[in-house]
């Protein structure tokens, strides 16, 4: 259930918001729309280079980007255990597990009375103190933010390789268990549900706020492209 709460926050970012922004503008104006989430993009990318043992030598937004897309360079390994491998299969999805926990973050700020079940969508837009600036301010960001929590073309190419392996070997190790194992592998398998029921509810938070937020930016992108009739 999380992991489906979890790929519809990104679809949304993808799908809904990513248009949505670039419906309201171009050229510079719309890489300043896109900055609050592309930097933690980017941010996002760096941090999980240096914990995987990797140097930064490389950084740049989409703003200052020849491409207009924003990177992150790896350099030299900074510890002598480092592996290629274990960065590429953390980095290139390290944005959208902050994308999504930035997400679920603000929205329990904003609206802390919401329901941890698909309930909160609803009931969190009523305990909104609407009439407050930082709600207004808070779903202004989540639109960026959102929009760019989602692995670019780029970052799955370089995830495909070690995920494909990193999957084939857990499920042969889960296969091993059940066969020689079962009660390990039950044991493990009931780790798996309490880690899901305890994480279901930041997933629903942060679709929720990505949800208002596409509501939100439907408005300028609505007027934008008005404009250009």
């Amino acid at each position: 259930m999380t992991l489906a709460l979890f790929g519809a926050t990104l679809l949304v970012g993808a799908l809904v918001q990513r248009p949505l922004l670039a419906r309201c503008g171009s050229g510079v104006f719309l890489h300043l729309l896109r900055l609050p989430g592309n930097l933690l993009h980017e941010l996002a990318h760096a941090v999980a280079f240096l914990l995987t043992g990797y140097t930064v030598k490389g950084f740049a937004v989409s703003l200052f980007d020849a491409g207009g897309r924003g990177h992150v360079t790896p350099g030299a390994p900074w510890i002598p255990w480092t592996r290629p491998w274990v960065a590429n299969l953390i980095a290139p999805v390290a944005p959208a597990f902050a994308g999504v926990a930035a997400l679920a973050w603000a929205q329990l700020h904003v609206a802390p009375g919401a329901g941890a079940g698909g309930t909160a969508l609803a009931a969190s837009l009523v305990d909104v103190a609407w009439r407050d600036v930082v709600p207004w301010m808070v779903l202004v960001v989540a639109g960026p933010v959102s929009a760019e929590a989602s692995p670019s073309d780029v970052d799955l190419k370089a995830w495909a390789v070690p995920a494909t392996v990193v999957t084939c070997l857990l499920v042969a190790v889960w296969a091993a268990a059940r066969a020689w194992a079962p009660e390990l592998a039950e044991d493990a398998l009931s780790g798996v549900r309490m880690l899901d029921v305890s994480l279901r509810a930041s997933a629903w938070r942060a679709l929720a706020l990505a949800t208002w937020a596409a509501v939100l930016w439907s408005v300028p992108a609505w007027f934008a492209g008005r404009l250009r009739q």
